[in-house]
């Protein structure tokens, strides 16, 4: 019996989501250190920027919508990228900001990371 090729479904993600969609980034905005809220030293802390490719925003179907995990006005992306995007980090498309509230990673045993899909919400 034949094994599945994960290496070979991330390349044909890679090119769908090349023909529908664009060069991407997923951000997590550094922040400068201080004190937290017992006194106690935080550090700085750096930016992250993940580059890769994004496809346009996708509507969630009606039926889709529980009003919790998912709300009236999240979207998803599906997102092609060497780096796993993170909750709280953010997507900026047609002018507006989106935080990344859940990522579902399609991932082979040996951890060939297939596809990638974030959720999004304003």
């Amino acid at each position: 019996m034949a094994t599945f090729d994960y290496k070979q479904a991330r390349l044909d993600a890679e090119s769908l989501i090349k023909e529908f969609g664009a060069a991407g980034q997923v951000i997590l905005k550094g922040s400068t250190g201080g004190y937290d809220e017992h006194g106690n030293i935080e550090p700085d802390t750096d930016g992250v920027i993940i580059n890769g490719i994004i496809t346009p925003l996708i509507g969630y179907k009606t039926t889709e919508i529980d009003g919790e995990s998912i709300q009236h006005g999240d979207n998803y992306v599906l997102f092609h990228s060497e780096g796993v995007p993170k909750i709280n980090m953010t997507v900026s498309m047609g002018g507006n900001t989106f935080r990344v509230i859940g990522v579902y990673a399609l991932c082979s045993v040996g951890g060939v990371n297939v596809l990638t899909k974030l959720q999004l919400r304003k």
